[in-house]
């Protein structure tokens, strides 16, 4: 992360969006790559494989495959998980909670419950959250 926060390109905000759009009314899932300015680089969606209206798993094939993609890049690593609440706030739920953060990677969470979907980053620990900055840019 920089000072300004994670910083996300618009394509890549619209990306997680119509992914989320896609899967309603189930959560998606996804993993966020980026460099080491903390500028996001590439969206993988995942599937979600418990296909839940309230929790997700992402398939441990496609996790593999980009965890591995990742190691034998020499300018990127996994930066955020992703996952949306088609009909909640784009707040951590208590399942969010209790699953619990993964060391220094950020929750990014979209909301569909508004007719504007809303992403907010979180950062998980202990059973609690904090939220972090996110930055949209063209």
């Amino acid at each position: 992360m920089t000072d300004a926060g994670f910083i996300l390109l618009a394509d890549q905000r619209e990306q997680i969006i119509d992914h989320a759009r896609r899967e309603a009314p189930y959560e998606c899932c996804g993993l966020v790559s980026a460099n080491d300015a903390g500028v996001a680089v590439t969206v993988h969606e995942m599937r979600n494989i418990l296909h839940s209206k309230v929790t997700f798993e992402m398939d441990p094939e496609e996790q593999l495959a980009v965890m591995t993609e990742l190691k034998d890049s020499d300018v990127l690593h996994l930066a955020a998980i992703y996952h949306s609440h088609p009909r909640n706030a784009a707040y951590p739920s208590a399942i969010d909670l209790n699953l619990g953060g993964y060391g220094d990677l950020l929750h990014l969470i979209v909301s569909l419950a508004d007719e504007e979907p809303d992403l907010r980053a979180f950062r998980i620990r202990d059973g609690g959250c904090e939220e972090a900055s996110l930055l949209v840019v063209a």
